[in-house]
């Protein structure tokens, strides 16, 4: 199953907690967009190691994709970023699950029919799955 991001802090604080290699276990591919990391600017290095050491899969667009991003960020574009825009498209071609805690993004998702989670919900699901 293929688990988007928004947030670059989410994916730190998984990891940092064990979460990642829980999720990883139970077949769930950890995925963010070339997009977020570039939103987070000097800050995506935090992530590096992770994109490093597989632990997360960074996904880029272009062409048609871009255009699709684009679309959506039109429709959007008075509440959420591009960077937004690309998980949420990412999550619908993936058919994942979009993990942000920003509500307008949880809001969003459930309008194109996506799966959405907060981190904390995330991290609940996957605590629940390992111990059953």
């Amino acid at each position: 199953m293929d688990i988007v991001f928004r947030d670059i802090d989410d994916i730190v604080m998984l990891d940092n907690i064990g979460i990642l290699k829980d999720a990883g276990t139970i077949g769930h591919r950890i995925i963010t967009t070339d997009l977020v990391l570039n939103s987070f600017g000097d800050n995506a290095h935090i992530v590096y190691s992770l994109i490093n050491e597989k632990k997360i899969t960074v996904i880029s667009f272009n062409g048609q994709d871009v255009f699709e991003i684009k679309k959506i960020y039109d429709a959007k574009k008075n509440q959420i970023s591009i960077a937004d825009c690309s998980t949420i498209y990412c999550t619908k071609i993936m058919n994942g699950i979009l993990i942000t805690n920003e509500q307008i993004l949880l809001n969003i998702s459930a309008t194109y029919n996506l799966k959405s989670y907060t981190a904390i919900v995330y991290f609940e699901k996957i605590k629940l799955l390992n111990t059953g």
